[in-house]
């Protein structure tokens, strides 16, 4: 992996840290390249902030925000958001990290670009995803809203969603199963699911 960065800007006071990283270059062994990199910081009387932060190859980016609040209670507050579009060619890249993933697959997968929105706000402790939607199209569109409770307390945590999905053609998963020696499983096209969701621990 070859990394380059240059903070383009930082600035110190007891109290206030703030500052700008741009990566110049990146590249990782498996041919992932970064072609745009670049983010700022704040810490500020207990907030943590990432303002900006935006990344980008030939084929794909990310961009969003996050901004963490410290009560100094433990009870700590979160709002941020993500999107991101992966490309074909970044998606068999990422893919191919896995030594064992079926070449099938990686001939078959769709074309088009993944896309993902992602938003979240609240306190640690009841923490809302106020959206989730993730798409590729000619395959499938998930559409998630919901909460989190407890997610630092393995003892505690819980789950509770509503979700939407919709599958269109996913016989690339179907075929892949099947070079991998594994019996052939049947994906019917146009599947819809709506439905609420929790998870508890035992």
């Amino acid at each position: 992996t070859n990394l380059t960065s240059r903070a383009t800007s930082l600035r110190y006071h007891p109290k206030n840290i703030s500052g700008e990283l741009t990566l110049l270059t990146f590249y990782e062994s498996h041919g992932i390249r970064l072609d745009e990199g670049a983010m700022a910081f704040v810490w500020k009387d207990g907030i943590v902030s990432l303002p900006y932060f935006k990344f980008r190859t030939e084929h794909s980016s990310i961009n969003g925000h996050l901004r963490a609040l410290d009560y100094h209670n433990s009870r700590t507050s979160i709002d941020g958001d993500v999107e991101i579009q992966l490309g074909h060619n970044d998606a068999l890249l990422l893919a191919n990290m896995t030594d064992n993933l079926p070449k099938e697959l990686t001939r078959l997968y769709p074309t088009e670009t993944l896309s993902a929105s992602i938003a979240i706000d609240g306190p640690i402790d009841k923490l809302q995803i106020s959206q989730c939607n993730i798409s590729l199209p000619t395959a499938f569109d998930i559409n998630l809203k919901g909460s989190m409770y407890a997610i630092t307390d393995s003892r505690r945590r819980e789950a509770s969603c509503h979700l939407q999905a919709q599958t269109y053609n996913l016989d690339f998963l179907a075929k892949a199963t099947e070079s991998i020696g594994k019996e052939r499983i049947t994906i019917p096209h146009g599947i819809t699911c709506v439905g609420n969701f929790h998870y508890a621990p035992d």
